[in-house]
């Protein structure tokens, strides 16, 4: 099977957790849409759990918590409900692996 990864944008918070910005991904047929909170953006990718790191899971868990004043604790229970992480489009630079970027045909 083939892995699927994201490259952070260098400027992401999350860039500094993963080792040159290369983040697990589940498969996929691109960004998909979602509502966030606190947030105009509509597409996500969504990190695969199961493939981070103790470090890297708790990583995200703490800057998100650091950014928008929430416990970790309801962080990390969400992140358990739902089954992935979400990670706005626009901080993916470009993806490789099982991932088809669906683009407009003129």
């Amino acid at each position: 099977m083939i892995e699927t990864f994201g490259y952070l944008k260098k400027d992401s918070i999350f860039y500094g957790i993963f080792k040159d910005g290369k983040i697990p991904l589940l498969r996929t047929l691109g960004p998909v849409g979602a509502k966030l909170d606190g947030s105009n953006e509509d597409k996500i990718y969504k990190v695969d759990v199961s493939r981070l790191t103790l470090d890297e899971y708790y990583g995200i868990i703490d800057k998100l918590a650091e950014q928008f004043k929430v416990p970790t604790g309801t962080i990390s229970d969400q992140f358990k409900k739902d089954g992935f992480i979400p990670i706005r489009a626009s901080q993916i630079d470009h993806t490789e692996g099982d991932v088809i970027e669906m683009r407009e045909v003129m």
